[in-house]
């Protein structure tokens, strides 16, 4: 019998029976560069595909398997001593038994809690009156007027903000939408678009991973522990990995200004942090990046994770001239950039146009209005991510995180 015939007999894969014959599992004649199976290759194979299902592990295996050869259980004593491998993996089965189902009583124990949590979590997020004095006309840069708002305690969910010049944006629940927003755009970076579920199901976890180097980087320089009093904006929120990083860690005196151009993906975020019952302190804005209806120089830090990476490709052009204004003087720019290498990369021929706004050197000479206080790279990776409609199989992606200070 050849290797394919013997393997299909015990279902098993090719690449299997070479291990097991690699470690003498298996002892099959080899004739003419081919390996023939006989009587008694079947019989090993019965004897490993039972020890397996006993949860034998393979040292234990090829122990069995080589006292059965030297011996033949002719005897008692032999016998005996064979017994005792078996009644050895029974006692170790029954402790792992007790240890298994103490594991599942302390896992339904940690679900009950949850579900429990689930039930008693749940808040709804407006505009704090407080934070009125905030808005102010892109266009204009003097302060917006309400109407026709309706409001709940201390917070603002529904009405029309309106400027002297013309500009508009209207109020609904508890979002602020600009009213040049528009229909969503596809974004390149998807972990900005889907739940972090979905996320994770149809991306390469090496690519999540890389990317996390980053944020994590920010996220340590940001020390969120120690804010207070400060107004924080992410630029392109998505599906708020970063905001619920964030939010939950952050005093409540500071506020958290979730922006992003798709008000379908803030409407999920937003309700994703009611059911969670967090981000009391957050204001959700729907804009493209360059009308937030903000005061300009109001902002102590704005967060940049991934967001000049989609805008890159929706309008062609770098974030930081529309990022300054909102900063004050003294105002911290926290970023992570995707960059690329000419030589180890390609665009697809359509995303070639963008390759400009992916070269590290650009990315720091748009940053000439801010002095770069910490930066570091994080290597490269080769699976493409979020960017595998864009570059080309094999391209290196690199990353660039910077802590930047407005001059």
């Amino acid at each position: 019998m050849k290797i394919g015939e013997f393997a299909r007999k015990f279902d098993a894969r090719i690449d299997t029976i070479r291990y097991y014959i690699d470690n003498g599992m298996i002892l099959p004649e080899k004739l003419h560069s081919q390996y023939q199976f006989d009587d008694k290759c079947l019989e090993d194979m019965t004897l490993i595909k039972e020890l397996k299902l006993m949860r034998f592990k393979i040292t234990e295996i090829k122990k069995i398997l080589s006292f059965k050869r030297l011996t033949n259980l002719i005897d008692t004593t032999n016998l005996e001593y064979y017994a005792q491998f078996f009644i050895e993996k029974k006692d170790d089965l029954m402790e792992e038994k007790k240890e298994i189902e103490k594991a599942i009583k302390a896992l339904d124990e940690k679900i009950d809690e949850i579900e429990h949590v689930k039930k008693t979590l749940k808040t709804k997020i407006g505009i704090p009156l407080q934070f009125f004095n905030l808005l102010y006309c892109p266009k204009c840069q003097k302060n917006l007027k309400l109407y026709n708002a309706i409001v709940d305690g201390n917070s603002i969910y529904n009405g029309e903000l309106h400027c002297d010049c013309g500009y508009m944006a209207l109020i609904q629940d508890g979002i602020i939408i600009d009213h040049n927003i528009g229909e969503s755009y596809k974004k390149v970076m998807e972990v900005n678009k889907y739940s972090p579920e979905e996320y994770l199901e149809q991306t390469d976890t090496l690519f999540i991973s890389f990317t996390q180097k980053a944020f994590q980087w920010v996220i340590k320089r940001l020390n969120v522990e120690s804010l207070n009093d400060q107004i924080i904006v992410e630029i392109g929120t998505g599906n708020g990995m970063v905001m619920t990083n964030v939010i939950k860690e952050i005093a409540k005196s500071n506020y958290f200004i979730a922006t992003d151009n798709s008000l379908e993906q803030l409407k999920k975020t937003k309700a994703l942090m009611e059911k969670n019952g967090i981000g009391q302190n957050s204001i959700f804005i729907a804009a493209e990046y360059s009308d937030i209806p903000l005061k300009w120089e109001s902002v102590d830090i704005v967060l940049d994770i991934f967001g000049t990476t989609n805008h890159v490709f929706h309008k062609g052009e770098l974030l930081f001239n529309h990022i300054k204004p909102y900063l004050k003087s003294s105002g911290t720019l926290f970023g992570t950039y995707i960059y690329l290498k000419p030589i180890s990369s390609e665009f697809k021929p359509e995303y070639r146009k963008f390759r400009k706004y992916f070269m590290l050197d650009a990315i720091k000479t748009s940053l000439n209005d801010f002095t770069i206080e910490d930066a570091s790279t994080f290597g490269f990776t080769t699976s493409r991510g979020d960017l595998i409609n864009v570059l080309s199989e094999g391209s290196k992606i690199h990353q660039w995180a910077c802590q930047a200070k407005r001059i």
